[in-house]
């Protein structure tokens, strides 16, 4: 399986240096080939991804057993919360930063540089780096591995094609190149390097999550009604209520 990772890693990679040149704009009813492609990423999530948290979940536990860590059960689910949350907040911070439709993409990508844009482009550099990760750590045969390559494929077209949108030039000259090394580089550690039980559980619940933003972000109006603070709010202190809640089914010790 090893040449079979790296070229799917290489896959990978390629299409964040090449989707440009699918030129998704210009081609009739793109909002509707986008709307497929995140509705298959969605569909791997919930068919694949979610299974497999259930599966790293149970391990963790087992792994954790008599070690005292609070909520161990909850582990990989908290991660893919913070995911959803963390992207989120990328797309809000990103949506303040401009007002739609006042200065050319290009423009405005080179004079936020070094302001929000380098935590934006870095925020999905990890991103990247983690489903280079999960490529070799998770695909276990042929038929996974190319189930996992094909969602992802088509659910960097949706991220790329939003990054394109955002910096123009700045992504041709420098964005797909660090998000194409990210793939290549979580591939790498994977294969030498695995981590433990406890990161690997955390990497896939930031992924899934990481996955179902992005890929349903879009499917959204985008007038900026949405309020990343209330939704964090609501996200965390909720989370937080069950948390509370499991512990006191619990019970002492």
């Amino acid at each position: 399986m090893g040449i079979a990772y790296l070229v799917g890693a290489l896959a990978l990679a390629l299409v964040h240096v090449l989707s440009g040149n699918l030129n998704l704009s210009g081609i009739a009813h793109r909002r509707r080939w986008l709307s497929l492609a995140a509705g298959v990423s969605v569909a791997y999530v919930f068919l694949d991804l979610l299974p497999l948290m259930g599966d790293k979940q149970r391990a963790f536990v087992e792994a954790m057993e008599g070690k005292g860590l609070p909520f161990p059960q909850f582990r990989v689910y908290v991660a893919a919360l913070l995911g959803f949350t963390i992207f989120y907040g990328l797309e809000q911070l990103m949506g303040h930063r401009k007002s739609p439709g006042t200065v050319p993409a290009e423009a405005e990508g080179e004079d936020a540089a070094g302001q929000m844009v380098p935590v934006h482009e870095g925020g999905f550099a990890i991103y990247n780096l983690m489903m280079g990760y999960l490529l070799v750590e998770w695909s276990k045969g042929l038929a996974a591995l190319a189930l996992y390559c094909g969602a992802l494929a088509l659910h960097i077209l949706i991220t790329d094609e939003g990054m394109r949108s955002d910096y123009g030039v700045r992504f041709e000259r420098f964005g797909r190149w660090l998000m194409a090394g990210s793939i290549l580089a979580g591939a790498l550690v994977a294969w030498l390097a695995p981590v433990s039980i406890s990161c690997l559980t955390t990497i896939v619940g930031l992924v899934a999550g990481g996955v179902v933003i992005n890929s349903i972000k879009d499917e959204f109006p985008r007038e900026g009604e949405g309020r990343f603070t209330y939704f964090a709010l609501g996200a965390l202190s909720y989370g937080a209520l069950i948390l509370w809640a499991a512990w006191l089914e619990a019970g002492p010790g």
